[in-house]
């Protein structure tokens, strides 16, 4: 079950505990993840700070580079991190 996690609230629960810290004013799915279980590629919400604010992103779990054409990917072993320098520099 490597890579996966809890999330099950809704964005307006998020943003309710958040107070008024987090930007509201963003496009989003009101629904909840809803799943104690969720896998990479699912939908998700992601919390960043962007120029001081606190934001709340719809996003896919994972990460792929546009010019990758196999499965995002979640997590790297470390014996191999070294290697994949170009995708950490597309990060």
């Amino acid at each position: 079950m490597c890579g996966r996690f809890t999330q099950y609230n809704s964005r307006e629960e998020y943003l309710a505990f958040l107070g008024e810290e987090a930007e509201r004013d963003i496009p989003y799915d009101p629904e909840p993840v809803g799943r104690y279980n969720v896998a990479p590629g699912t939908r998700v919400l992601l919390l960043s700070e962007r120029r001081s604010q606190l934001h709340l992103d719809p996003v896919h779990w994972g990460y792929a580079p546009e010019w990758w054409n196999k499965p995002a990917l979640i997590n790297a072993r470390s014996e191999t991190a070294a290697d994949g320098l170009r995708i950490i520099r597309d990060v």
